[in-house]
This record gives C-alpha cells, structure tokens and sequence, in this order.
C-alpha cells in the first residue's frame, strides 16, 4: 500500500481550533523544558518580572500626585518601585535574554536534527515525490526558524496577552469613562484573528510556487546548468520565468499585507478619535476640579499604554499564531512519519540467501499524485543466481519496477515476495543491506574519494582493500590512481585542495560503490554506463558478470536495466517492458526468434551503430 498525505489542512475554526493551539502550547511548552529547564524558568522570571514595568502609570499617578498634594511619602514610595522594577528588569533582563539565546540555539539544533531524522528514516521515499507532501515540507522547513526561536515567540506573546490586563485595570481606576478607549481598542486585538487566517492561507497558497522558486534558484546557481544555459542564450527565459514565480509565491502575502494594513489603520484611527474625546472630557473635569490630577495622570499614561498593549495582543496573535502553525505542521509531519512506520510493520530477517527468487504477482503502482499507473498487473519470476536484463523505451517503467524491487515504493496494489516471504514482511531497512546497485542518476558526494566509493557499505567504509577491491570492479582504479592523492583526494572544487570531476569518472565511482557489497541478493545496475565510453563499458560488464556470479553463490539476483541491446545477451532472461507491462520474458536467442518488440528494438540499435 502505497502511503499518501492527509488532505490538504482546512483552517480550523471556534472549539476545535482552540483546543488543538492549546494541545501545540503544551507540547511545546513539555518540549523546552525538556531540553533545557534551567533556562526555560530564567526565562520567565524575566519576563514575569517585566511585567510589573506594565504598573508604571500607577507610580506616577502617585509621584504626581505626591508633588501636587506635598506628600512626600508616595513620591517616595512610587520612586523606589520604579527603581526596583527597572533596576531588577534591567538585571533579569540580562540574563533572560542569555537564556533565551541558549534555549533557541538548543531548540533549533533539535528540531532541524527532528526533521532531518523524521524524512531519513521513512522506509520509503513517497514523501520526496509526493507533490501534497512537499508543499507541506516546503513550509516546515521555510518556517524552520520559529521552531527555533519557539520559546522567544512563546514569552514575547505571554507579555502580549498579559500587559492589556493590566493596562485595562489601571485605565478603568482611573476613570469609569476609560471604558471607551478600551472598547474601542479591542477590534485592533479582534483583527488579529483575521490576519491569522489571512496569513495562513498566504502560506498554503503560496507553498507551491515557493518550492518552484527555490528549484529554478538552485538552477541559476548549478555550475554544470549555468554553462548550459549560457550556449542556448536561455539565461532571460529562466529568469523571467524565476520572476513570475516568485511573483505568484509572494503574492498571495501582499494580499494578505494590504488587508492587514487597511484594518489596522482603520481600527487604529477609531481608537484615537474616541480616546482624543475621552481625554478632553477628562482634562475638562479635571480643570473645573471634579477629576483629581492624580486621576487624569492615570489616565493620560494609560491611553498611549493601551494602544501599545491591544497593538502588543495584536502582534502577540498574530506571533504565537504563526510559531503554532509551524509546530503544528511539524507535529503532522511526527505522525504522518508514524502512520507510514506502522504501515511497515515487517520485521522478518531477509533470508541469508536466495533458492527461489524475487517473485512480482499482479502488482500496479500509481505515483503519489498521479493519476495514471507507472505499471499496471506486473506478474513476474526473477530467479535465484540469474542475470536478469530489464528493457524497453523511456517511460516504459523500469526504474519504478527498481524503486517496488529495493522497497524505496510499495506497490499500489498486488505484491513481492522474496523466497516466498512478502516483501512487506521483511524488515525494510535488512532487505536494503542485502542489495547493492549503481544508477545513472547517482550521488556525487563531495568527500574524501575513499568516502565515495565507501558509501556502499558504510559499516566497511575505513577498509582500504575492500574499498580498492570495489574500485577494480567498478572498473574504478584508474579514476583513482589519477587523483592527486589517491583515495585521500578531497572530490569537489568548493573545498580546498579539491578536485572536479568528469560525468564518466562521477559515474565510474558510482559504480564502485556499487560493488562494495560482497553477497547481495539483488545487485540493480539501473543505466549504468550512460556516461562510459564502450571500451570502458565492456570492461565494466566483465565486471558485473564476476559480481553476478558472486552474488549467485547465495543466489543472488543480478538486475541490468539498460538501452544499449550490445549487453543483454549475457543475460539469463530478457524482460521486455512497454507502457507499464511486461511485453515479452525469454532469453536473447528466443526473443529475437519471436520477431516481437525486442527484435524490433533490437534492429533498431544495430543499424544505429552500422
């Protein structure tokens, strides 16, 4: 069954959209305690502590008051409140903002290592192709940063929410007809909510053309793609192209920032009409002697303190908001990769070898977010010890019949046994260290050149002769032997002391690494020898015939899936795809004899090359 990705999130509204912020604040909040408690609590302090900065207006109310009155006593006492609120802010405030740094630096390292380890350690690679699952990708990892500033986002909007309380009761003591500014304060705070929704539609309007943005970026920036399109003058249409893109990726914010700044604005210029009227009905009370001055001094401080604290619930919002989007989506992501672990549950060992062989029985696969089937009722026997040649035109399916064969897919329907066990028994993770293969669309790691050959079996990577064995095999060595420093040699230019390599000598450790695995029970060599010249190439097939026989003495299964027919003849059996079906299974001699559409293809690439 192949896994697919939940519908396309809907914004959630009223009761179930305040339950599911307030499960994502616990989780968070379990989160940075757990990963750093001592500067998860110095972090609130601090912020707790500035709080009390949010009683000023009542200090000075007092100190005015105390001036007016003769009193020393309140001017006294308001003066040393501000001194200690300001003096211990100050002094907490240090250290909070170190704790607060220390808690992201912390917070981000563990969620970009979450993330990355989530997406490594799925068993099948859907979620890398999956269209749904990439626009949801695309915007956890474009919003990676809120995770790690997670506990700043959560402490600047428990300020947000906390200092309109306060502002609220010192405005109201100061006068009942305060009521007004705060009434009319509150749609600055209402709108807020609109603008989450706003946003976040922004954000899932937006995901698509923000992956294409990033593909088309990385073009401009590939060396290999920047000479290309300097030959065919091509450099204005991806650019052009790269403009529209990333028009249609911003878009939808500036939509979203004109409705946002129209409401603001408009909500704003309420409030200070209706507390300009309120305050010169104070001051008029207050000159005629019916308001004392302590109380329009509340007052006065209080009115530009609200609209600082409803702006403050605003930001707030519209802050937690988007830091709970992004852990909300992370937190899919946890159980989208959960659902497809479960959904794999096999734990069988992969037999130590082969006696049967690989066995496919009606099995079809639809890519994730296509309609129509790469392969349709593919019924199949790959036996023990052969050499399988698998071929037919492009688009035919064979490298999705690979991807079902090394469980990188699962099948949509129908299924694979291996020796008769299903395929989806087995331990995915085993059966894959029990298959070795070479690809034509290969890694080109930028590492130490014995790291790149390595790399096929990681457990043996540091062993000089197994990794000089592979080489020779994957007719590999005189790349090697013309490095500067041999296997030592740093590959990549970027680095220093690096060199660059050609497609063929890219390709040739590629196939080494290939090799580095002794006894496997499926050794896949999927276009192989794309980028070899053919001298190269036949004496890389003198190679795979000595690693096919290896692999037979446990019965392995060697696959070659190939366009060049000068290679098929040494295969045990020739299977023959076409639109997604098996067309054709027979040895060489007899599909030529057939006179069916291997003898066609056949006589096509033979006058090619007469």
């Amino acid at each position: 069954m192949t896994s697919r990705a939940a519908p396309r999130s809907s914004v959630r509204k009223g009761l179930p959209a305040l339950r599911a912020a307030l499960d994502d604040v616990r989780f968070l909040i379990a989160q940075l305690w757990r990963l750093d408690r001592r500067a998860f609590l110095l972090a609130f302090v601090e912020t707790a502590v500035s709080l009390a900065q949010a009683a000023a207006p009542i200090a000075y109310a007092l100190v005015v008051s105390g001036l007016a009155t003769h009193q020393p006593v309140p001017v006294l006492v308001a003066l040393a409140w501000l001194l200690l609120v300001h003096g211990l802010g100050l002094r907490l405030s240090i250290l909070g903002v170190d704790a607060r740094l220390v808690l992201s630096d912390i917070v981000r390292h563990h969620y970009d290592q979450r993330i990355g380890e989530l997406s490594a350690r799925l068993p099948t690679v859907d979620h890398l192709v999956d269209p749904e699952v990439l626009d949801r990708l695309e915007l956890i990892i474009a919003e990676q940063g809120a995770l790690g500033n997670a506990a700043n986002g959560l402490l600047n909007a428990v300020r947000a929410f906390v200092w309109p309380v306060v502002g609220l009761a010192i405005a109201l003591a100061a006068d009942w007809r305060m009521i007004f500014p705060v009434l009319a304060a509150i749609p600055i705070a209402w709108s807020s909510t609109w603008q989450v929704r706003w946003d976040q539609r922004a954000e899932e309007d937006s995901a698509v053309h923000e992956r294409a943005t990033h593909q088309l970026l990385a073009t401009t920036l590939d060396p290999s793609g920047g000479a290309e399109l300097r030959i065919f003058t091509a450099q204005r249409f991806l650019l052009d192209r790269l403009a529209r893109t990333a028009r249609s990726w911003r878009h939808p914010f500036l939509v979203s920032a004109r409705r946002t700044a129209v409401t603001t604005l408009g909500f704003t210029g309420l409030y200070f009409v209706v507390a300009a009227v309120v305050l010169g009905w104070l001051t008029h009370d207050a000159v005629a002697g019916t308001v004392s001055v302590a109380a329009l001094t509340m007052a006065v401080t209080s009115t530009s303190q609200l609209r600082e604290n409803f702006t403050s619930v605003e930001f707030g919002v519209s802050q937690v908001s988007s830091l709970l989007r992004t852990v909300s989506r992370y937190r899919w992501f946890e159980r989208y990769a959960a659902e497809v672990h479960a959904a794999h549950p096999g734990t069988l060992p992969p037999p130590s070898e082969l006696t049967d062989g690989i066995t496919l029985s009606e099995v079809t696969f639809c890519h994730p977010g296509q309609d129509e089937p790469a392969l349709r009722d593919v019924s199949l026997h790959l036996p023990a010890g052969h050499i399988v040649a698998l071929v037919g035109e492009n688009g035919a399916g064979k490298s999705t019949l690979v991807s079902l064969l090394t469980g990188l897919h699962d099948p949509t329907s129908g299924t694979i046994t291996v020796d008769g066990t299903d395929l989806a028994e087995l331990d995915r993770t085993a059966w894959r260290g029990r298959c070795a293969g070479a690809f034509q669309d290969h890694l080109r790691p930028e590492v130490m050149a014995y790291q790149a050959i390595g790399l096929g079996e990681v457990t043996e990577l540091e062993d000089p002769v197994l990794v000089a064995s592979a080489a020779e095999r994957g007719t590999a060595s005189d790349v090697v032997a013309g490095l500067p420093d041999g296997t030592d040699t740093q590959l990549g230019t970027q680095w220093p002391g690096g060199v660059d390599l050609s497609g063929g000598q890219w390709q040739r450790l590629a196939l080494a690494r290939g090799m580095m695995r002794r006894d496997p029970l499926l050794l896949v060599l999927d276009e192989p020898t794309a980028a070899l010249d053919p001298v190269a190439e036949d004496r890389l097939f003198t190679r795979y015939a000595e690693a096919a026989r290896a692999a037979g003495g446990v019965g392995g299964v060697t696959l070659l899936v190939t366009h060049r027919f000068s290679t098929v003849s040494a295969a045990d059996l020739v299977v023959v795809l076409h639109e997604g079906r098996v067309e054709e299974v027979g040895t060489h001699p007899e599909l030529l004899a057939a006179d069916g559409r291997y003898s066609e293809l056949y006589r096509l690439q033979a006058r090619g090359y007469s």
